[in-house]
């Protein structure tokens, strides 16, 4: 995947405590820009997540771009250092790694969640057919 150089850091560098990447600076199977530098990143470092839910999309769903966990141990350093750096930082470097430690177990929690639900409505799909 192409993102633009520094894409993963630009939030932190803004002083914002969170793991979204702006999806702008992302090309998935397109060519990115010729006047802007690119890097390619490994797939399984960022994930669509549902808005305030914090799950994995699936089908046809519009959700944000994360880091994913791989995303997250590797790039921490360079994202602690752009926030470190930073000139108006929201928060302590203390208060980011608690936001990335629920966020990662909010994101497990949802998506448990999500799995139950539509296991639950295969079950009520497979009793339908049954009844056909």
């Amino acid at each position: 995947m192409k993102i633009l150089k520094g894409a993963i850091t630009s939030l932190a560098e803004e002083g914002y405590i969170t793991l979204q990447i702006p999806v702008y600076d992302v090309w998935v199977d397109q060519q990115a820009p010729q006047r802007s530098e690119t890097e390619d990143i490994p797939d399984d470092w960022i994930i669509y997540l549902k808005g305030g839910q914090r799950r994995p999309i699936i089908g046809k769903e519009k959700g944000f771009l994360f880091l994913s966990k791989t995303g997250w141990d590797a790039n921490w350093k360079k994202i602690r250092e752009a926030f470190l750096n930073c000139e108006h930082p929201r928060g302590t470097w203390a208060d980011f790694e608690d936001h990335v430690e629920i966020h990662f177990q909010e994101v497990i929690k949802s998506t448990k969640k999500k799995i139950t639900y539509e296991e639950n409505r295969l079950e009520e799909l497979k009793e339908v057919l049954n009844k056909l």
